[in-house]
C-alpha cells in the first residue's frame, strides 16, 4: 500500500470518528431535551427550523418587541418561540399568577445583561443571592424612607423646568433622565449631582448597552462564551462598564457617609448597605456594582413613565385639564414647592400615571427559567424554558380592560381596581421578584410631574396623532420608537 493510499485511508478514519463523535453529542443533546421537545410542540407558534428556530424572524434588533407581539397576537393568549431554548409568551393574568407565585429564578437573559459587571445586584442576582439582598433593600425602600426623598425629586424638578424651551419641540426624555440621574446621585449616593461629571456620557453608554446585549441576546454563537469573549462587543461592554463603574466610584468616594453613618446618612442607599452589612456580603466591588446598576435604571425608569405621561397629557386635553384643576386645588396660584403632603392629595394625577403605564410599561417583557416541569392546564412548561410575560399585551388585554386603547385614568378608582386579577396590572413586575424600587419610581414621577404641570401646558405632541401609532422599541426598559418630542406652552401665573 502506498504512502497516499496509507493517508487516505487515515484520514478517512479520523473523519469517520468525528462524524461519529459529533453525531452522539447531537443525539445526546437532542435526547437530554426530548420533554422540552414534546411538550414545546404542544404550544401554538411560528414554524420553527432546526438549529435556528424562530430567530429568522428577529432581523431587526430594534424591531424586536413589535415582531414578537405580531406573531404572538396569532396565537394569544399563550405562544411559542424557540430561539437558545423554548421561550413560552403569555398575556394572561392567570398563568402569570400560577408561575410567578411559585418560580423566582429569573434565568439566562438576566445574566446576560449583567455579564461579569452587574452580578449578584439585585435585579440580576441568582435566587440565592437575591434573597439574603431583598430583605436589606427593601428596609431602605419602604414608604418612610423613600417619602424623605419628596423634597429631593422636587427640587430637581425645579431646576429642570426652568431650563425647558417653549414654542418649539423639545423632547422631553433626556430632560426627564438628567433629572432623575440628579435625583439618584443624592438619594442612592448620598452626593450632590454636581460633585459628579460624565453624567451626558453615561446616557449614552446605557443606551448602547442595552443595544448589545439585544445583538448577543439574537445571535446563537455569542451564546458561547469562546465566540462572546472574543468579539469587538465583549471589549465595547468592558469600556462601558468600566466607566459606569469609575462613575459609581467617584460617588462612593465622595460620599462622606460611608466612613461616618450618620442620621441623615442612613437614609441614603449606599449608607445603609454598608451600615446594615453585618455578614461582609456587600464587599466595595458588589458595592460598586449595586450603584452602577441602579443609577441608570432608576433614571431611565421614571425617565420614560414621565415622558409618557407626558405624551398622554398632550393628546388627551380634556384629562390634561383635569390635571390642572386639581393642581389649582392643591396650590392654588402659589409658586411654593410641592410637599409629601401636597403630593398626597393628587389622586387624579396618580391616577393618570397608572393608566400611562398601563398602557406603556417601562417593562415590556418580563421573564422566569422554568427549572422543574409546570402544569399550566391544558399545557405543561417543560423544565429548561423560559417563561415570558408580555406586559403591555397583559395591559391591553380586553379580558380585563374595556376598550383597552382608551386612556382612562378611571380605571384606577378603587372600586375599578377591585374587580381585577391584580396580576393584571403589572408595570413593576409582581410577587417576590418584583422592582423593589416602584413606590420610589411613582413618587419621583409624581413629584416631577406636578411641578412640570403647575408650569407649563402640552400644547402639542409631535410624531404621534394616537395611542395605536406609539411603538415601544425593545430594550431592557420599553421607549417610544419616535422619541417624546412636545411643544410646551408656559402657564400665566396669577
Amino acid at each position: 500500500m502506498s504512502r497516499l493510499s496509507r493517508f487516505c485511508t487515515i484520514s478517512d478514519a479520523l473523519i469517520c470518528v468525528t462524524a461519529i463523535l459529533v453525531l452522539r453529542l447531537i443525539l445526546t443533546f437532542v435526547w437530554n431535551r426530548r420533554w422540552l421537545y414534546y411538550h414545546g410542540s404542544k404550544f401554538p407558534g411560528p414554524v420553527a427550523f432546526p438549529l435556528i428556530g424562530n430567530m429568522y424572524l428577529l432581523e431587526d434588533v430594534k424591531k424586536i418587541h413589535a415582531t414578537i407581539c405580531k406573531y404572538y397576537d396569532k396565537y394569544a393568549p399563550i405562544g411559542r418561540f424557540w430561539i437558545d431554548t423554548l421561550y413560552v409568551c403569555t398575556s394572561k393574568a392567570e398563568y402569570v399568577e400560577k408561575v410567578f407565585t411559585r418560580c423566582l429564578d429569573k434565568g439566562i437573559l438576566y445574566d446576560i445583561i449583567a455579564d461579569d459587571y452587574f452580578k449578584d445586584t439585585i435585579i440580576f442576582a441568582p435566587l440565592s443571592v437575591w434573597k439574603k439582598q431583598r430583605k436589606v433593600m427593601d428596609h431602605f425602600f419602604k414608604p418612610n424612607v423613600v417619602n424623605c426623598f419628596a423634597s429631593i425629586f422636587i427640587r430637581e424638578a425645579r431646576r429642570v423646568t426652568e431650563n425647558l424651551e417653549v414654542g418649539k419641540p423639545v423632547d422631553l426624555f433626556l430632560n426627564m433622565w438628567n433629572l432623575g440621574t440628579n435625583a439618584a446621585c443624592e438619594t442612592i449616593g448620598g452626593v450632590h449631582p454636581k460633585l459628579l461629571t460624565g453624567k451626558k456620557q453615561s446616557v449614552r453608554d446605557v443606551l448602547r448597552f442595552e443595544e448589545i446585549v439585544l445583538k448577543r441576546f439574537f445571535n446563537p454563537l455569542y451564546f458561547f462564551k469562546y465566540f462572546w469573549d472574543r468579539s469587538s462587543y465583549k471589549n465595547e461592554i468592558r469600556e462601558i462598564c468600566q466607566r459606569a463603574h469609575q462613575f459609581a466610584e467617584k460617588m462612593v468616594d465622595e460620599n462622606e457617609s460611608l466612613k461616618k453613618i450618620t442620621q441623615d446618612g442612613e437614609k441614603r442607599l449606599l449608607s445603609h448597605l454598608i451600615h446594615s452589612n453585618h455578614e461582609n456580603q456587600f464587599s466595595y466591588e458588589l458595592l460598586l456594582r449595586i450603584a452602577s446598576t441602579l443609577l441608570p435604571i432608576s433614571s431611565e425608569t421614571t425617565a420614560v413613565g414621565a415622558s409618557s405621561v407626558l405624551l398622554m397629557l398632550g393628546m388627551h386635553p380634556e384629562v390634561q385639564e383635569k390635571v390642572s384643576e386639581e393642581l389649582q386645588s392643591v396650590f392654588g396660584h402659589s409658586d411654593r414647592d410641592a410637599t409629601l403632603e401636597d403630593l398626597s392629595q393628587l389622586d387624579y394625577l396618580d391616577r393618570v400615571i397608572k393608566e400611562s403605564l398601563r398602557l406603556f410599561p417601562p417593562l415590556p417583557l418580563i421573564g422566569r427559567e422554568i427549572n422543574r416541569n409546570f402544569a399550566l392546564d391544558p399545557y405543561v412548561l417543560p423544565a429548561g424554558c423560559r417563561f415570558v410575560v408580555l406586559v403591555q399585551h397583559i395591559h391591553r388585554n380586553p379580558e380585563y380592560w374595556s376598550e383597552p386603547l382608551k386612556f382612562d385614568p378611571d380605571r384606577f378608582l378603587p372600586e375599578e381596581t377591585a374587580k381585577r386579577n391584580r396580576f393584571a396590572y403589572i408595570p413593576f413586575s409582581i410577587g417576590s421578584r418584583n422592582c423593589p424600587g416602584s413606590r420610589y419610581a411613582m413618587l419621583s414621577m409624581k413629584a416631577t410631574l406636578a411641578t412640570v404641570l403647575r408650569r407649563y401646558k402640552i400644547a402639542k405632541v409631535m410624531d404621534y396623532r394616537s395611542v395605536e401609532e406609539i411603538e415601544l422599541t425593545f430594550s431592557f426598559v420599553g421607549k417610544a420608537s419616535k422619541g417624546y418630542r412636545v411643544v410646551l406652552e408656559k402657564k400665566c401665573q396669577s
